[in-house]
């Protein structure tokens, strides 16, 4: 039997893996080549696994802090310290921002998954895309007093897309190996 242990280095930023194989697993396995040794001890840097989305982490975190802007500023100008005081522009900003806190985070954190189980980066780009496409239209619907919905939908949708894709891949991937 061959088995792998991996290990995270927070230090140095690396991932490190204890492999063993028997004689006749020797060979290619994976991302590397094991020797003629059956123990071996490999070690990559953390951005050989993830280059995609913590790129379109990064947008989404600039997008997060011009909505955080955009609360602070609107509470300031109708100087409304906490709450919305039933004014519908401030609820609309606080509803903006808060969803886009509830789910960026988990949308992050399945692709995240995928990104680890190496799925393909066109599908990686085509959610993280979606994402950040979603949560901007859904943001300026969501925003706008004479609210059209398309946008808003629009925003919903892809979203929903992202999470759902994620979801179901990485079930998917759990039940056939892929």
């Amino acid at each position: 039997d061959s088995f792998l242990t991996l290990s995270f280095d927070s230090a140095a930023l690396r991932f490190s893996a204890q492999v063993y194989a028997t004689k006749n697993q020797i060979g290619k396995c994976g991302l590397f080549t094991l020797n003629t040794n059956p123990y071996q001890q490999l070690t990559w840097p953390l951005e050989y696994f993830m280059q995609i989305v913590p790129l379109y982490a990064a947008l989404l975190s600039f997008i997060f802090v011009f909505l955080s802007i955009k609360t602070i500023s609107t509470r300031r100008s109708l100087k409304i310290g906490i709450g919305h005081s039933n004014n519908e522009k401030m609820l609309r900003v606080m509803r903006v921002h808060s969803n886009f806190a509830e789910y960026v985070p988990l949308a992050l954190i399945l692709l995240f998954f995928l990104e680890a189980q190496n799925a393909h980066q066109l599908i990686l780009h085509g959610l993280c895309s979606f994402l950040v496409v979603g949560r901007c239209l859904h943001a300026y619907g969501v925003s706008q007093e004479n609210e059209k919905f398309v946008f808003r939908i629009a925003g919903m949708a892809l979203t929903f897309t992202t999470i759902l894709s994620c979801g179901s891949y990485i079930i998917l991937s759990a039940i056939f190996k892929f």
